[in-house]
């Protein structure tokens, strides 16, 4: 949890959307540290967060990780996440990281279709973190998105789901 908030220190003040779920990281992060901080209050912030504390950066040569920056385009999120979320407040910083709840996120990330979150995605259905079907019923919903792009999702859902 350190990282979290060193990183969403460092990205910017105000609210980060954290596109990974502290509590998963226990089982996941251990091999793939880099949180998704998307700025929510201005998304162009992400290149910023890229690279100042992006892959390559003299912070994670100096501590040993980093985060990516992501913007709209990246975190498609079903409606009702932001109620479902929680927050993640540090008394030593004005920053408060916004954690999707792990259903949502899962699905951001199928939906991104990066290697990196399918992977996660799957790390999470085995270890029995998500929901397949509430996966499905938000994916559904998620707006902003072409037809092909959900079937593609959903198709990736399905094959995790019976491996």
């Amino acid at each position: 949890m350190v990282f979290v908030r060193h990183q969403i220190q460092e990205a910017l003040q105000g609210q980060v959307i954290v596109r990974h779920d502290p509590k998963i990281w226990r089982t996941y992060a251990e091999r793939n540290r880099p949180a998704d901080l998307y700025p929510l209050r201005n998304p162009k912030l992400a290149d910023l967060v890229e690279g100042a504390i992006g892959a390559g950066s003299i912070f994670e040569e100096t501590f040993g990780y980093h985060a990516d920056g992501v913007g709209p385009e990246t975190a498609k999120l079903p409606p009702g996440w932001l109620d479902r979320a929680y927050r993640l407040n540090f008394d030593t910083t004005a920053a408060t990281g916004i954690c999707p709840e792990p259903n949502d996120l899962a699905v951001s990330k199928l939906v991104s279709g990066r290697p990196k979150d399918l992977d996660w995605v799957r790390s999470g259905l085995q270890a029995g973190l998500f929901s397949p079907d509430t996966m499905a019923e938000r994916l559904a919903d998620v707006a902003d998105i072409s037809e092909q792009t959900r079937e593609l999702a959903g198709k990736r859902l399905r094959g995790m789901s019976t491996s």
